[in-house]
Formats: C-alpha cells, sequence, structure tokens
C-alpha cells in the first residue's frame, strides 16, 4: 500500500481508521538515503522503520542525492 512518484519520492499513506503509525519499507536502488518530507528524520534504504503519522498528515519520503 506505499508507493512511488517517479524514482525520489515514497508515498506511504494510513489506511486503517484512526492508526497512528505503520511500518515502511525503504527501497535500496542506489544506496539510498531516504527523508521524511514531515520532519527530515533520515532512513536507510534496504530497511524498514515504524514511522508515527498524525492523522492529519500524509507520511512521504524523499531520496536523497
Amino acid at each position: 500500500d506505499q508507493f512511488m512518484v517517479g524514482e525520489d519520492v515514497l508515498v506511504a499513506p494510513v489506511l486503517v481508521d484512526k492508526q497512528r503509525q505503520r511500518v515502511v519499507y525503504f527501497p535500496a536502488s542506489g544506496g539510498s538515503v531516504w527523508i521524511d518530507g514531515r520532519n527530515g528524520h533520515r532512513f536507510n534504504g534496504g530497511s524498514e522503520a515504524m514511522v508515527q503519522v498524525p492523522l492529519d498528515e500524509l507520511a512521504y519520503f524523499q531520496r536523497e542525492h
């Protein structure tokens, strides 16, 4: 249920009613580092993380170049 927009943006919506966190998988291609577009936290490509997401926000991540 997470998806890419182009090659550099990862979107991971929360789809369960009243849920405030979700597991996000960060693709490893190109030795990527992913930056949370909401708070600037960094995640290594090829890893998973439990991400906190307020009900009124959308979790999205940008690939660092």
